[in-house]
C-alpha cells in the first residue's frame, strides 16, 4: 500500500513483498528490489524513465564509468564517447529471468538500475480502523471523520468489491449490524 515514484512521474502502490528466495532473478542471480507493469511506460509515455534504466545499467556493468552528468569537468566530447561506448553497445537490454522455485526461464524482462524514492503517503498514516465510537442521534449511523474517530464510508466500488470477493458476512455487518439498526417497539394492544 506504500506508495513510491521514480523521476520520470511512474508512481506506483506495492501490491505485493515477497522475500528474496521467491523473487525471480536473472541469469546472473540479480533479484530485482522492484518489479514494475510493463504497461505503465507506454501508457505515461515515460521514455526518459527506459533510458535511466539502461543508462544506469551501463554504469554498474563498466568499472571505469564515470558516475554522473553534472560535473563541471564533462564536455561535450565526453558524451559522446559515452554514447558510442554505451548506447552502441551490446549490453543487453532484455534479461532472461529465472524463477527460483523451478529453476526454468519466466521469459524476458527490462532490467535496469532506476531511482525511485518513497512518497508520503504510507500505509501507517493512512490505516484507521474503529470498533465503537460516537453515533449520529438522527440517522444512528457513526459520525464522519477520522478525527471524529467516525466510521469510514463504504462507497459503490468498495461494496462491489467485497461482493466479488464473496465476503457475505462482512457485507451483513457493515451494511446492517453495525450501522443503523436499531430496535423497534411495537405495541400488540393498539
Amino acid at each position: 500500500g506504500d506508495k513510491f515514484a521514480s523521476r520520470y512521474a511512474q508512481k506506483g502502490v506495492i501490491g505485493s513483498i515477497l522475500p528474496e528466495e521467491l523473487m525471480p532473478r536473472t541469469e546472473h542471480g540479480v533479484i530485482p528490489d522492484i518489479i514494475v507493469n510493463p504497461h505503465a511506460v507506454p501508457s505515461r509515455m515515460t521514455i526518459g524513465h527506459l533510458i535511466e534504466m539502461y543508462v544506469g545499467k551501463c554504469m554498474v556493468m563498466d568499472p571505469d564509468g564515470f558516475g554522473t552528468f553534472f560535473d563541471a569537468s564533462i564536455e561535450s566530447n565526453d558524451i559522446k564517447n559515452f554514447k558510442t561506448k554505451y548506447l552502441e553497445s551490446d549490453i543487453p537490454v532484455l534479461e532472461n529471468m529465472i524463477d527460483p522455485g523451478t529453476g526454468m526461464s519466466t521469459g524476458t524482462a527490462f532490467v535496469g538500475v532506476c531511482y525511485y524514492t518513497a512518497l508520503q503517503h504510507q500505509v501507517e498514516e493512512k490505516m484507521f480502523y474503529r470498533i465503537n465510537g460516537n453515533i449520529n442521534a438522527i440517522s444512528k449511523q457513526p459520525t464522519e471523520g477520522k478525527s471524529k474517530n467516525g466510521g469510514l464510508r463504504i462507497g459503490e466500488m468498495e461494496k462491489d468489491a467485497l461482493i466479488a470477493h464473496g465476503v457475505e458476512n462482512i457485507i451483513q455487518d457493515m451494511f446492517k449490524n453495525n450501522t443503523d439498526s436499531m430496535d423497534i417497539r411495537f405495541c400488540n394492544i393498539c
